[in-house]
């Protein structure tokens, strides 16, 4: 392929990745600033789009055969788009990440991956991460009172 021509198409899909990220720009902030309620149902899968609308709406319904998918998790990758203010708002800033000392099997943390049956993504690849993914729809909650020496410092 000649170079103009390779120029040509990395310009055209750049203006491509811009347009796109407009869109999604556009449609979120369309979604939180509408001045009439946003009410959402939900039959079958929502991903992409339709998952920002679902989710973001102020009242969601979901029927028996809805599916909340994130591609993200099947990539192995961090959200970067709308899931990365969605899942936080869903489920409180407070309880979007969990941070502690996994070489301590002691730890709350450590305790949650256990009791959790956490993963880490794509194992195959060898890489050993320190980020433990919690399976959706399980309770994680303990129903043991917290140890007495479990403080904030």
């Amino acid at each position: 392929m000649p170079l103009d021509e390779a120029l040509y198409q990395a310009v055209v899909a750049a203006a491509t990745r811009a347009g796109v990220m407009r869109e999604a720009r556009d449609l979120v902030d369309g979604v939180i600033n509408c001045s009439k309620p946003v009410i959402s149902a939900i039959c079958g899968p929502a991903v992409g789009a339709g998952l920002v609308v679902a989710l973001l709406a102020d009242i969601s319904v979901a029927g028996r055969t809805a599916k909340i998918v994130d591609g993200h998790t099947r990539l192995g990758v961090a959200a970067g788009d709308h899931a990365a203010i969605v899942w936080p708002l869903l489920c409180g800033m407070a309880k979007a990440r969990y941070f502690g000392d996994l070489n301590d099997p002691n730890s709350e943390v450590s305790q949650l991956v256990a009791r959790a049956q956490a993963f880490q993504l794509n194992p195959e690849f060898g890489t050993d991460p320190n980020t433990h993914y919690l399976p959706a729809g399980r309770s994680i909650v303990s129903t043991e009172p917290p140890s007495k020496t479990t403080r904030k410092e």
